[in-house]
């Protein structure tokens, strides 16, 4: 009844998922191939969701009473941003070689040793005893999430069906923005009563070792999400079949075989859910037939390596201005510091406000899903950014007019879940579909890690900025972010081009041959 009442794209992953369990029920568990991309998208945004983000309003308190950061001072609000950002450090050095990882070890093993780290940095975040000892385990951390979040959404792309393949990469934010919800839903518990009293005033209420057993206890599912993507990717998933060079293939007629990537590179696919999805399997490739020719024989070879991307400029500022879209607009800033957001508009149960808030991110998430192979990259975007624009411009103002008594708190709602809105149908879920479709599939495995690497260098700088900024300019803050998202919606509005229901190599040739301002011309 469930599924039933979903939209299609999302009812076929539902109906994957529920006949998975089926099979595992009776002992015969099988998966195809957009089955296992369902999983690992799932999975994957799971880890990113809870260990990235879904602590942060509990392990702001934690963590300040654990390690003496309770009163607000400068020095202590740098500190505790700092917890944060950290984990965004750990996997630059990586992101810059995410490529040659994934091209040498495969893009199942780079998702298993990624989870391994994340496993090992997350149970050392859960028993750190002193602030430096976190700070390493968020960097450790973040190399693992690195290593998973750049992986999955490649090989998600590479394998997934044309026609659902953005729902497939959506599915990935699902899961990251239940897994905040999650997140949250735990830590209001956890933090107990007295949840909603300053930290200076929580921390003298609970004993020292009930604090430590409490950031143990709000790691441990991050722990547990790594060891089952780790079996996943080990002994559940294929291997990708552009692990061996081989680019998008065309459909085929009934008893036609493939032709090996020697024969012609410039093959398209949209049916690859029917070869053997036993481990460490890899689509049979062979025969004598001939193969059919794309028909796009004009684009240009790319050279299978960082260079180049150098021959794809409009794939990498479209990358690039989604990026800004999803972090510079301030949407971590809101996650992270939710409850003190809510404070600012007089609400007194912060922490429930702050779950009610990440409910209606998963929310807002759902439609998106539902959308995305239905409508359109770009006819989501464009409104989501004017309407997150107006709703950060209007942020400060409406604050201001709280605190002066002419509106009523409950107006603090307003522009945070409009702009949770737009984010959540806008850049949240189409940053990994666009970034993982733009790229010509040669440099996808090298493009797609440097930019998200990019994305988490712009999570880190307003990590780090926004506390003390919001100490000095209050909600004027917002303001800033406005700019941003406006900015970034005339670029797109101009540049961005259409990708929806589209094979690799007609992306190639849009982004390759096309017009800079084929968002406006549409060629």
């Amino acid at each position: 009844f469930f599924a039933m009442s979903l939209p299609d794209e999302l009812r076929k992953v539902v109906h994957l998922i529920c006949q998975f369990c089926e099979d595992c029920k009776n002992g015969n568990p099988k998966l195809g191939v957009t089955g296992c991309c369902a999983l690992l998208s799932f999975l994957g945004g799971s880890i990113f969701g809870y260990v990235l983000v879904g602590i942060s309003s509990a392990a702001l308190t934690l963590w300040r009473c654990q390690y003496d950061l309770a009163e607000r001072t400068a020095g202590n609000e740098w500190a505790i941003g700092a917890l944060f950002a950290v984990i965004n450090i750990g996997g630059l050095p990586y992101g810059l070689a995410a490529g040659q990882v994934m091209e040498m070890l495969g893009r199942k093993m780079t998702i298993f040793y990624g989870a391994a780290v994340v496993c090992a940095g997350t149970l050392m975040s859960g028993l750190a005893p002193t602030y430096f000892a976190q700070a390493f385990s968020r960097i450790v951390t973040g190399v693992g999430s690195g290593m998973v979040a750049s992986t999955v959404p490649v090989y998600v792309s590479e394998m997934a069906p044309t026609d659902i393949r953005g729902s497939l990469q959506a599915l990935y934010q699902l899961a990251v923005t239940l897994n905040i919800l999650f997140g949250n839903i735990l830590g209001y518990g956890l933090l107990g009563e007295n949840r909603d009293l300053a930290p200076h005033d929580y921390c003298p209420r609970e004993l020292e070792s009930v604090i430590y057993w409490k950031n143990f206890a709000l790691l441990c599912p991050g722990v547990a999400y790594a060891a089952i993507v780790m079996a996943v990717s080990y002994y559940v998933i294929p291997e990708s079949h552009a692990q061996d060079g081989y680019t998008e293939w065309e459909p085929l007629s009934p008893g036609e075989k493939r032709a090996s990537p020697e024969e012609d590179s410039l093959l398209t696919v949209q049916n690859y859910d029917s070869y053997d999805s036993s481990p460490g399997k890899a689509p049979s490739v062979g025969g004598s037939s001939s193969p059919r020719q794309s028909g796009y024989s004009d684009v240009p070879r790319i050279e299978r390596s960082y260079m180049g991307l150098l021959q794809c400029p409009q794939s990498l500022c479209a990358a690039y201005a989604v990026a800004l879209a999803q972090q510079m607009t301030g949407i971590n800033a809101v996650m992270f510091y939710a409850p003190k957001f809510l404070a600012l508009g007089g609400v007194k149960l912060k922490m429930l406000g702050s779950v009610v808030v990440m409910l209606w991110n998963f929310l807002a998430t759902v439609l998106a899903m539902g959308l995305v192979d239905r409508v359109g990259r770009r006819t989501i975007l464009l409104p989501s950014l004017f309407v997150m624009a107006v709703s950060l411009l209007c942020m400060g103002p409406i604050y201001t007019a709280i605190h002066a008594k002419w509106l009523s708190s409950i107006w603090c709602f307003v522009p945070l879940f409009l702009f949770i809105t737009g984010f959540a149908i806008g850049p949240g879920v189409l940053f990994g579909v666009i970034l993982n479709e733009v790229f010509p599939e040669e440099v996808l495995p090298f493009g797609a890690p440097l930019v998200g690497t990019s994305s988490g260098v712009f999570a880190l700088i307003v990590t780090l900025l926004f506390p003390a900024l919001e100490l000095h300019m209050g909600t004027s803050v917002f303001g800033l972010f406005g700019v941003v998202a406006a900015l970034l919606w005339v670029w797109c509005l101009v540049t961005l081009p259409e990708t929806r229901g589209l094979t690799h190599r007609q992306i190639a040739r849009k982004v390759l041959l096309g017009s800079w301002t084929q968002g406006l011309t549409g060629h």
